[in-house]
């Protein structure tokens, strides 16, 4: 996870894996606690969480 400060606000890109295996060899309980500890952070400091694919897509749009 990475903090991000813009002059808009607090954004988090959550990053869920280094890899494809991790996913497949992970329970998905894990994934969603760390999603819902992003969105818990983020709602403290008035931000949202954003996926890192939606990042980059974003950037080459």
């Amino acid at each position: 996870m990475k903090l991000v400060l813009t002059t808009m606000g607090v954004v988090m890109v959550l990053k869920l894996a280094d890899s494809g295996y991790w996913i497949m060899h992970q329970s998905s309980l894990i994934i969603w606690q760390r999603v819902s500890e992003a969105q818990y952070i983020t709602t403290k400091l008035s931000g949202q969480v954003i996926g890192h694919t939606w990042l980059l897509e974003l950037i080459a749009a």
